[in-house]
């Protein structure tokens, strides 16, 4: 990126990953019958992959229906995030607000990647689909990922005198938050002496250790099966977390999202890095406000965080009014209409043309019918009764 600072009003659109899917949200766009090709193609990727509907999910009527639905197929919620993501953002732009970065969190980098234009919707739709296929397969499904309230340094004081070491440092959300990734047994046990110390622990709605030596064997699977794919040119900037560089035509991107499985993710460092270019206004694209919060929580001066659908059933209003914020008013046309000039003497009135029918009279046949106010017309001012009626 360059050392050249960006203006004030420069603008970031944010990606959610893990543990931001929600139905009622996904719901909204679906209902909305402006993206119907979107879900007929994610409908085709599901299918073909895992051989389950993405739309029976969609559809659901009851929490229980969708919860069956995850249950015989928990992959969809990747999918459906991916989806969300990159409609919300589609609902933006169409908006007319334009963002000058992209900035996906962890899995919310694939959605950055094809709202940018470097791979269309069916293709993103299939690497989402195989990149779950490739977990389901080799992934250690033991893993798990629990949040700490607690900064790197001390988290990492914390993991030292623990002593197990497949529990990592995996993200680094802000001074307060840090997430680590591990087996799921040996989290539990962390969370137990950690409350005797007054530090609380929440594991999260993640169910692979993500940015951890766990997923090493995913890796080149991935990797392998990503070379297939041709990528482009993004039209708009991405910035690839685990790489800490904008992505461009000399990133090996296949290896890049590949090795992102088991790279730690400094979210903070980029948070920070970006506020030093000068970028201070985030919107998140996406279910609910986990990026918002972490980029309200990092105390950056001047940023103003922004959700799009959170709480549910907002994200129309929400659209709208970051798009009256964010869209400069379109400049009036010049009037066409002449200046009036001072001290310009009338125009003297004409009488308009006559077309009520009205009787001649003999008497005075070279007379007009007179007109309906003296002050009409200057060559009428006396009016003439001439016996004709109109």
């Amino acid at each position: 990126m360059s050392n050249r600072p960006a203006s004030p009003e420069k603008l970031v659109f944010t990606f959610p990953g893990q543990g931001s899917y929600n139905s009622e949200v996904l719901k909204e766009l679906y209902t909305s019958a402006r993206h119907e090709g979107e879900f007929l193609s994610a409908e085709r990727a599901t299918r073909l992959v895992f051989g389950h509907s993405l739309l029976r999910l969609v559809q659901a009527r009851t929490a229980e229906e969708s919860e069956q639905c995850l249950r015989a197929c928990p992959e969809l919620d990747q999918v459906a995030i991916f989806l969300t993501n990159y409609l919300i953002a589609c609902e933006l732009m169409a908006e007319g607000v334009q963002p000058d970065l992209l900035l996906g969190h962890s899995f919310g980098e694939f959605a950055a990647l094809a709202v940018a234009g470097v791979f269309d919707l069916e293709t993103g739709l299939r690497i989402v689909c195989q990149r779950s296929a490739v977990l389901r397969l080799l992934a250690d499904d033991s893993g798990k990922m629990a949040a700490i309230s607690v900064g790197e340094p001390r988290a990492a004081e914390i993991l030292q005198r623990f002593g197990k070491p497949t529990t990592e440092i995996a993200v680094i959300n802000n001074a307060t938050q840090t997430v680590l990734s591990g087996r799921a047994f040996e989290l539990e046990e962390l969370g137990g002496l950690l409350a005797e110390q007054g530090i609380g622990l929440t594991i999260l709605k993640s169910r692979y250790p993500f940015h951890s030596s766990l997923l090493r064997l995913a890796i080149d699977p991935f990797r392998v099966m990503l070379c297939s794919y041709s990528f482009k040119h993004a039209s708009i900037p991405v910035y690839l977390c685990t790489e800490r560089r904008l992505y461009s035509d000399d990133v090996d991107l296949a290896l890049a999202l590949a090795e992102q499985l088991s790279k730690k993710l400094n979210f903070a460092a980029i948070l920070s890095h970006l506020h030093q270019q000068g970028f201070r206004r985030f919107v998140e694209c996406g279910a609910g406000n986990i990026v918002t919060k972490i980029t309200s929580e990092s105390r950056l001066e001047g940023v103003m965080a922004l959700t799009t659908a959170y709480p549910p059933g907002e994200l129309r209003k929400n659209c709208a009014e970051i798009a009256r914020s964010a869209v400069p008013p379109r400049p009036r046309p010049p009037s066409r209409r002449r200046p009036r000039l001072k001290n310009k003497a009338p125009r003297p009135r004409t009488c308009p043309p006559m077309s009520i029918p009205w009787t001649w009279s003999s008497a005075t046949p070279n007379l007009l019918p007179s007109c309906r106010s003296a002050a009409c017309c200057p060559a009428h001012t006396t009016p003439v009764n001439t016996g004709a009626t109109f």
